[in-house]
């Protein structure tokens, strides 16, 4: 589809990672990982890997800091999602609705990784991605919405944090699916 976006999961220090997903089109053609870096060195990571591209970050608040040093330097490509915040996404039925952006960023990866629905995306074949894309679980609340297992919950299950799954999610994130984006 011609798309070229970088989804970016932003950590500084402890055993997470950032990790920055290069996509083009409907392939994710790169993961870089980086590990213990001040938020002006991330900056910098994002920069020389944006070539054209929407960058995406998630929004908390190392996420922010990045967006804003980003912002500053007068990048306009570069936008945020807020994980908690509120999502008008919908499945592909059109039915199910979800807890937060991050569940729905994380259902609309299912959707697009599930083979009966033809959308042919293609991931390298990276071990930490492909287990942090299966890792998650998720149930509907008493209101019937859709909420993924909670970031703390599923480190404490897996033993690790899902850097690899999130910025490969924000790579494929449309906000026009509903995407309470920060422009």
């Amino acid at each position: 589809d011609g798309v070229r976006t970088m989804g970016v999961d932003v950590a500084r220090g402890g055993r997470d990672a950032t990790v920055l997903a290069l996509r083009e089109g409907v392939v994710l053609t790169k993961l870089l990982e980086y590990r213990k870096n001040p938020t002006t060195v991330t900056a910098g990571h994002i920069t020389h890997n944006m070539m054209n591209r929407a960058v995406l970050i998630e929004g908390d608040p190392l996420g922010s800091s990045v967006y804003d040093i980003l912002r500053e330097q007068g990048h306009r490509n570069v936008r945020i999602l807020v994980p908690g915040g509120t999502s008008t996404f919908r499945d592909k039925s059109g039915m199910m609705t979800f807890l937060n952006n991050r569940s729905a960023m994380w259902w609309n990866m299912r959707e697009l990784l599930d083979p009966s629905n033809g959308c042919q995306i293609a991931l390298p074949p990276v071990p930490q991605l492909i287990g942090d894309l299966s890792a998650p679980t998720w149930e509907p609340n008493s209101r019937g919405v859709i909420q993924l297992e909670g970031k703390d919950t599923m480190r404490k299950r897996i033993g690790r944090s899902t850097d690899y799954g999130d910025a490969c999610c924000l790579a494929f994130w449309k906000a026009s699916r509903g995407g309470g984006v920060v422009f």
